[in-house]
């Protein structure tokens, strides 16, 4: 359930984003606003594509299909 999702992401030390079906950043909890170096704000402005290095884009679209 998300709020189960959302316990876990403030416990973690881990980090968790929650992503839209289209891989829009919707949540992150503190630990990867911390490793990305970017506010909550921010993250929701992109999508998961922007911080992923680049030589693993080719699987990204694979990825979020077989999570849907």
């Amino acid at each position: 359930s998300f709020l189960l999702s959302q316990l876990v992401s403030e416990v973690t030390h881990d980090i968790h984003l929650l992503l839209s079906q289209e891989g829009r950043i919707l949540d992150a909890n503190a630990v990867a606003q911390s490793a990305y170096g970017y506010s909550l704000a921010e993250l929701r402005q992109l999508t998961i594509a922007d911080l992923r290095a680049p030589e693993t884009l080719p699987a990204l679209d694979t990825q979020l299909r077989d999570a849907r």
